[in-house]
């Protein structure tokens, strides 16, 4: 190519136009291919088709294919703000950290699958809760008509359908907790001794669930029915397991108290010592204050130490309170719990009371309805008659 000049090619409708050759724009390298001068090329056109090629990274997409970014090391993310935003581990590890998620169970006190036949011979406790292993309406109350996989569950007088069967089947993911002491027997799939406590959960294809045995610690909350007010006996119920399966036990340790109803209906009615989450209806909060009936008492004429007065206590102090005794507006020293001294001063207890004749005194966080006062004359250093007025001072509800 060298040797040609721009002259030397003819000129035509399909030739090479001489007045666009330049000597020098060919040249060959070394291995004898064509290469163009620097600076030659058309740069307007090159740049036109590399914008139009161009791959932005905002608009980056692959379709059908699978980022894997699995071996880079510089791929970052901010915290999130937006519901679309990517997020970190770290970001999700601080949510999570010490908690120890069980998914809301929908009721409590499984007690297995029944037919509707046999769902009507039990004699139910409210709370217990069934899956329906037959069509029809059980006869308890105003019950609901169940189809074969419904969960159902006792309100104290019907059975309610609080979940849904799909297919035949409760739904997949559906979990209750299988009874602990309200039921007296489990029936199949469940067995007694072995199962109570635990949670059963449903896969969506069979009447029979999974069981997964509760943990120390876990902690759920009832779904139950979504109705307002809530119908079912246990919704929004918290729970703790503890102990061990099949020992252990759920108890409540949350819940909601549903509108108007009064603190005297949500009280527990516990025995010293013991627990329970029935309501009592007389679980009142009242507060102590004076009481007025022992006042300006006539006593009978005593005689030294340990004599009785003939005044008795009407009513028992609120609350272990304070109990004090005065003679003719000036009060007496009371003994609690001896009937000599009172702390380091000798003989010094002018009153007591006792509900033995005087042997034995009570401590003034003891004394009760009935007692009698006693006084003390020697150590008072006179006796009582019956002109002078004894004020007993307490407090009641």
């Amino acid at each position: 190519m060298a040797g040609i000049k721009g002259k030397q090619i003819t000129t035509g409708a399909d030739a090479v136009a001489t007045a666009n050759l330049v000597d020098g724009i060919f040249s060959a390298t070394v291995a004898g291919r064509l290469k163009t001068a620097t600076n030659y090329f058309d740069e307007t056109t090159f740049s036109d088709k590399v914008a139009a090629n161009a791959i932005i990274a905002a608009k980056l997409k692959l379709t059908g294919q699978t980022y894997d970014f699995s071996t880079a090391t510089a791929l970052r993310a901010a915290a999130p703000v937006a519901g679309s935003d990517v997020t970190t581990r770290t970001y999700v590890d601080a949510l999570i950290n010490g908690l120890t998620w069980q998914p809301a169970v929908a009721t409590m006190y499984y007690i297995g699958t029944r037919t509707v036949v046999q769902i009507n011979a039990l004699t139910p406790l409210a709370g217990w809760s069934t899956v329906a292993g037959t069509a029809g309406t059980p006869t308890a109350g105003t019950s609901d008509a169940l189809a074969i996989g419904d969960l159902a569950e006792f309100d104290g007088t019907s059975w309610k359908q609080i979940v849904t069967n799909s297919g035949g089947f409760p739904p997949n993911l559906t979990r209750a907790t299988v009874a602990w002491p309200l039921a007296a027997v489990l029936f199949s799939p469940l067995t007694d001794g072995t199962d109570e406590g635990k949670v059963a959960q449903w896969d969506g294809t069979s009447l029979t669930p999974v069981l997964t045995t509760s943990l120390d610690g876990w902690a759920i909350t009832c779904k139950g029915a979504s109705t307002n007010p809530p119908t079912a006996f246990n919704e929004n119920k918290q729970f703790a397991f503890t102990g061990v399966v099949p020992n252990g036990s759920w108890n409540q340790n949350g819940g909601p108290i549903p509108y108007g109803t009064g603190v005297v209906d949500v009280g527990i009615a516990n025995a010293p010592g013991a627990s329970s989450d029935l309501a009592r209806v007389d679980h009142v909060h009242r507060s102590p204050k004076p009481y007025t009936g022992d006042k300006a008492q006539a006593p009978t004429v005593t005689s030294g130490n340990f004599s009785s007065t003939g005044i008795t206590i009407t009513v028992t102090p609120a609350l272990d309170g304070d109990v004090a005794v005065y003679v003719m507006g000036i009060r007496a020293t009371v003994g609690d719990g001896n009937r000599n001294n009172a702390g380091d001063f000798t003989n010094n207890v002018e009153c007591y009371f006792s509900a033995d004749g005087g042997t034995t005194p009570r401590a003034i966080s003891a004394i009760v309805a009935g007692d009698t006062l006693y006084w003390n004359g020697t150590h008072a250093g006179y006796d009582l008659a019956v002109t002078d007025e004894v004020d007993i001072d307490y407090e009641t509800f």
